[in-house]
């Protein structure tokens, strides 16, 4: 009797130190706000290709991750900009938002033009370009137009006398968009209503749980605010951090339902069974270890736990629960000379079978190259571990004797049920096993494999219908989908670019594609480079001396004019781009969609 008591304690001893242990790496682990992700894509395997598309993957992530858009709509102007105006200043003084940009600085738009003026004849588009070339009436003629209107531009006709360059501005800008600059707003116009452009960053592309909820609260109670006072005021957002915030509070309600339900489900069974509570004193400890083990595990292992892994991870509760089961059922049914140690000995090898299959069908999960599956496999496995563990460490000490009520509906159902089976024949059996083959074969050939792995996480209505909206309103129909494209010298870079951007714009003409940004649009090859400053020169020399003379321009004037816009031209590399402020202002001004998932 002594050792047997010597044994238990033991037992208690190292149940205590393991939960000792999880709770304490629970605890240090979890210290970090980013313990717990949401997002979906943390789910896939790592990128089996080579590290510059990686790179680039976390580059265009890290930039949309931050990103957040909105339109303010009504139907008269001045209520919008104001309305406007009033989030933007909301959004300003929140801690986690970075930036925020209701009205673009149009001296931006002025340091752009001062940087490429100097390349202002090798810099024009591909329109352009083609134009120059095949049709030098039509663009002589289109600057007499431009000459005479009512804006005129008769100061910039000694350094752009064909009024070229402000449309070679005008093409760097992404293709595609739809807004229009008014009174330093961005405006766009959707049936009878006017909306303003706002964009704001993060200061992180991945906040926690708590920081999404604060966010999501304080943006929607600043639109709230504002409806109340003007109700026909339209609030359109979208974000990743908005999807990322409504995912987590589905995941939450996923996770509660099937808690609650599991527990529900297994206090009545337990109340039918045994017409008592006593039982679940031993099962929530199992519950309640095991799922402890299993996250401390998980922590450990991965460094974070996913929502998905929370969610299915719940199903631990039908499963651990069976031990716990097994012992109070073996309890119930051992007669009066029953002890706990008699009773684990009689569940000792079915339970511990029990445990290895389910360990080797977790397991089986880590084959596949999914750090989701592999999460999950390990939160499981720990989880079945730790309710194993508690029910031989803590057996010992539960002595309550228990009785079963025998004519429950649950125990007179099943007892037929197993009565029904212990007296079939073994033919039978048989015809059943081939029915349900034949059963099988059929549906499996009407099973449709998906393997979008957005479907996995359930997307708002709402949220979609508003990006929706944004990206009809900004023209652009998604971002977040790129090409990368690799060359050993940047000149070659430029060039394949080039290249691709013909089938881009055929795919524009066809409306297969609404737009897209490249590198070649901001920095053209040499080779273009020199394409279009010939095409230009040429123009200049056959041009402008008719051109100028019609115009009552001097002939000094003329020459000088022809002299200076002949001289040789300096390239423009992707260095010097790159060194210059200019298109650093020009990116912060450019106009973008985000992508919900990714």
């Amino acid at each position: 009797m002594r050792s047997s008591f010597t044994r238990a304690s033991l037992s208690l001893v190292i149940w205590v130190a393991i939960l000792l242990v999880a709770a304490v790496t629970i605890a240090s682990l979890t210290s970090n706000e980013k313990w717990l992700k949401s997002n979906v894509f943390e789910l896939l395997p790592a990128a089996d290709y080579d590290p510059l598309t990686d790179i680039a993957t976390q580059t265009v992530d890290r930039e949309l991750g931050t990103r957040l858009l909105f339109f303010v709509g009504h139907s008269n102007r001045d209520i919008a900009k104001a309305a406007a105006d009033a989030l933007g200043q909301k959004m300003r003084e929140h801690a986690l938002i970075a930036s925020v940009t209701t009205q673009v600085d149009e001296k931006k738009y002025s340091k752009i033009a001062s940087f490429y003026h100097p390349y202002r004849r090798q810099v024009l588009s591909d329109r352009q370009l083609v134009r120059v070339i095949e049709d030098a009436t039509g663009v002589e003629r289109s600057a007499v137009t431009t000459m005479y209107s009512p804006l005129g531009g008769g100061s910039g006709l000694a350094t752009d006398p064909f009024f070229l360059f402000p449309d070679s501005l005008q093409a760097l800008q992404p293709s595609g968009t739809s807004l229009n600059l008014d009174d330093s707003y961005l405006w766009a116009e959707q049936d009878g209503r006017d909306y303003v452009f706002i964009m704001a960053s993060l200061t992180s592309p991945t906040l926690s749980i708590a920081e999404q909820e604060s966010l999501a609260q304080y943006l929607n109670a600043a639109m709230a605010s504002a409806q109340s006072s003007e109700p026909e005021l339209d609030f359109l957002k979208t974000g990743f951090s908005f999807y990322a915030h409504e995912a987590t509070k589905s995941a939450k309600g996923e996770v509660s339902t099937i808690g609650v339900g599991s527990l529900i489900g297994l206090l009545l069974l337990v109340i039918a069974t045994f017409k008592s509570f006593r039982p679940l004193s031993l099962i929530v400890i199992s519950i309640l270890s095991g799922c402890m083990v299993a996250l401390a595990a998980t922590l450990a292992v991965f460094g974070y736990v996913h929502l998905f892994t929370l969610v299915f991870g719940a199903s631990l509760i039908g499963v651990s629960v069976d031990y716990s089961f097994h012992y109070v059922t073996d309890d119930a049914f051992g007669g009066e000379d029953w002890t706990p140690q008699k009773g684990l000995r009689n569940i000792f090898m079915g339970i511990t079978l029990g445990l290895l299959t389910s360990i080797l069908a977790y397991l089986a999960l880590t084959v596949a190259p999914f750090p989701g599956l592999q999460q999950l496999a390990v939160f499981s496995t720990a989880g079945l571990i730790g309710a194993y563990l508690t029910l031989i460490c803590v057996c010992g000490f539960w002595r309550s004797r228990m009785a079963v009520n025998t004519g429950s509906l649950v125990l007179r159902g099943a007892d037929r049920y197993l009565r029904l089976w212990q007296r079939s024949r073994i033919r039978n059996h048989y015809v059943l096993i081939g029915a349900l083959a034949v059963v099988i074969a059929l549906a499996w050939q009407t099973i449709e494999v998906n393997d979008d792995v957005t479907v996995l996480q359930a997307q708002s209505v709402e949220l979609k219908r508003q990006e929706t909206a944004i990206q009809q309103l900004l023209g652009i129909a998604q971002a977040g989908t790129f090409l990368l494209v690799s060359a050993p010298s940047d000149e070659e870079l430029l060039l394949l670019e080039e290249e691709l951007r013909t089938k881009l714009d055929g795919m524009i003409n066809t409306s297969a594609l609404t737009g897209y940004q490249a590198m070649s649009r901001w920095v053209p090859s040499q080779a273009q480079q020199v394409r279009s400053y010939s095409a230009y020169v040429e123009l200049v020399r056959s041009r402008v001396p008719t051109y100028f003379e019609s115009l009552g321009v001097d002939k000094d004037t003329t020459d000088n004019t022809i002299a200076q816009l002949s001289e040789e031209m300096q390239l423009l590399d992707v260095a010097t781009w790159l060194d210059h402020p200019a298109p650093e202002d020009f990116q912060n001004i450019r106009l973008d969609t985000t992508d919900n998932g990714r």
